[in-house]
């Protein structure tokens, strides 16, 4: 999640990640992989990023999270949230939960449920 919201914000405002509101997140992802490298928890995959193992977990994790917003239904579900957000300005654990599993189903069921 501390990915994700910057990430989708960039994507949606079209702005570089440094440039967001949301850098307060960024920096607790990196205090947490440096947890990670401190408590000796990061493996080095690929050789060539045995330099800087903790950098090329976060390159990866932004990566992947990259992908997994770029899928088509998972923006789609993003966006329905932000939208339930700007109506309602919270939502509960459940609402969002329920607001997402409504938002990942296919038009077609929509209509039958």
């Amino acid at each position: 999640m501390l990915l994700a919201g910057p990430l989708a914000e960039a994507k949606l405002l079209g702005t570089p990640l440094r440039s967001l509101g949301a850098r307060r997140d960024l920096d607790t992802v990196l205090c947490l992989l440096e947890l990670l490298r401190a408590n000796n928890e990061v493996t080095v995959v690929d050789p060539a990023s045995a330099a800087d193992p903790v950098g090329a977990l976060g390159r990866r994790l932004r990566r992947q999270t990259r992908q997994l917003l770029g899928q088509r239904r998972v923006w789609h579900a993003v966006n329905t949230v932000a939208e339930a957000l700007l109506s309602w300005e919270t939502l509960e654990g459940d609402d969002v939960m329920e607001t997402v599993s409504w938002a990942l189903v296919p038009d077609r069921q929509r209509l039958l449920v």
